[in-house]
């Protein structure tokens, strides 16, 4: 009996493994990851995204080191979690001015594995829409580098200033502002600022954006659900995202 229950157990412990096996390639259509036998793995976001949402020039690639705990994969455990930006609007009063001018920056800061900054780069904004005071849809105007293509599936497309500057110069509104609705990309969202001086006419928003030269990847945890699905989007209370519209993107699969 005891043979044959330790050739249970031993089937057990293998099948087990095989189902917690990351080995291999998985993806969806945004990334792909590589797992390798020596505990390193290949990152390629196929987007032009890096880990972070951060957009840049080129495909995005990282490599680093894994360990998996029960069903739990961790990925560069070795580096701790860092903020990746943040934003604000500046704003001020310019006199003998009935403009009303607005400046939106990228504010790209590289540090090196001893969180010095190496180098900064000021870059542009491709697309941002804004509002004054309220975000109903009418009230939303768009700066763009290259129109918008309008086509069935694009939805309502606001008016748009097509124009390859980084700061401009509007009609400054009738009444009061109390607050400006600002939405892109890099943000995320349509974020809402609140206006300290009703005042003020010039305006600059400043995103930040936090690139880490040892790693972008930073003790980030996946769950490997079965033998061939990763869950990769872990919520504040610990739990994986696995339904929703957005399903294929929390989620890689086996090559």
């Amino acid at each position: 009996m005891k043979k044959i229950a330790l050739i249970i157990l031993s089937f057990y412990s293998l099948a087990n493994f095989a189902q917690k096996n990351p080995i291999g390639t998985f993806q969806n259509e945004l990334i792909e990851v590589t797992f390798k036998n020596d505990k390193s793995f290949e990152y390629k976001n196929k987007y032009f995204l890096n880990p972070a949402g951060h957009k840049m020039d080129s495909v995005y690639t990282e490599k680093g080191t894994w360990e998996i705990f029960n069903d739990t994969l961790i990925l560069n455990p070795q580096l701790k979690k860092k903020n990746f930006g943040c934003d604000e609007l500046v704003e001020s009063t310019k006199s003998n001015s009935n403009k009303f001018s607005l400046k939106f920056n990228i504010i790209r800061k590289y540090f090196d594995a001893n969180n010095n900054v190496i180098s900064i780069d000021t870059l542009q904004i491709e697309r941002l829409d804004f509002a004054i005071n309220n975000k109903n849809k009418k009230n939303i105007s768009r700066i763009t580098q290259k129109p918008t293509t309008r086509c069935a599936f694009a939805g309502y497309i606001p008016k748009e200033l097509v124009t390859s500057e980084r700061s401009f110069e509007i009609e400054k509104p009738s009444e009061k502002i109390s607050r400006i609705f600002i939405g892109c990309d890099e943000l995320g969202e349509m974020k809402e600022y609140e206006i300290n001086d009703p005042n003020s006419n010039s305006f600059i928003l400043n995103i930040y954006q936090y690139i880490y030269e040892d790693g972008m990847i930073r003790s980030v945890n996946y769950l490997m659900a079965t033998k061939n699905i990763i869950l990769i989007e872990e919520k504040p209370n610990g739990k994986f995202k696995v339904d929703g519209i957005y399903i294929d993107y929390y989620q890689i699969k086996r090559k």
